[in-house]
C-alpha cells in the first residue's frame, strides 16, 4: 500500500484538513468537506475530525466529532465537541462543552474532569494507568474551580 503524501501547505493536527496527493496522481484530491479539522490519527490510521465547526479563539473550535478514513467520508458521532484524541485501546478521549463547562471524557460518556475554564489539546498516553485515565491530558486555562 502506498501512503498518500499531503499537498504542500496543508496543515494537520488541529488545522484544516485539505488535500492529498496519490502516487501518480495528476492533481491533489480533497480529503474531507471544506472546513474539516483533523484532531487525531489512530494507530490503525483512522482519523478523528471535527466538522461543522465554529471558531472561538486560538485553537478552540467546537463542532461535530466524526470518524473517517482517508478514502471515506466523515461519520458523525457527537455534537458540541471541542477536541479529541485516540487512546491506545481505540477509544476516544473528548473535550465537550456542556452547560457552560468544558468536560474531559474518556471514553465518551465517562466524565474525568470539568472546568469553567477550557481544556485544550487532550492527549492520551500509550502507558495505561490503573484506571485507564489519560495522563497529562488537561490544560486548564482560566479555571476558577481548582
Amino acid at each position: 500500500m502506498t501512503r498518500p503524501t499531503f499537498a504542500p501547505g496543508v496543515e494537520i493536527d488541529g488545522f484544516v484538513l485539505g488535500q492529498r496527493l496519490h502516487a501518480g496522481a495528476m492533481a491533489p484530491q480533497r480529503i474531507a468537506p471544506a472546513g474539516t479539522l483533523l484532531l487525531s490519527v489512530s494507530a490503525s490510521g483512522e482519523l478523528a475530525v471535527l466538522t461543522d465547526t465554529t471558531y472561538f479563539n486560538h485553537r478552540v473550535h467546537e463542532g461535530t466529532l466524526a470518524r473517517m478514513t482517508l478514502d471515506g467520508s466523515p461519520r458523525a458521532l457527537i455534537e458540541t465537541v471541542r477536541d479529541a484524541d485516540w487512546g491506545p485501546d481505540g477509544e476516544l478521549a473528548i473535550v465537550q462543552r456542556k452547560s457552560g463547562l468544558d468536560q474531559l471524557e474518556y471514553p465518551p460518556g465517562k466524565l474525568l474532569y470539568k472546568t469553567s475554564g477550557y481544556i485544550s489539546e487532550p492527549r492520551v498516553s500509550s502507558e495505561q494507568t490503573g484506571n485507564h485515565a489519560p495522563r497529562d491530558a488537561v490544560r486548564d486555562r482560566h479555571a476558577s474551580d481548582r
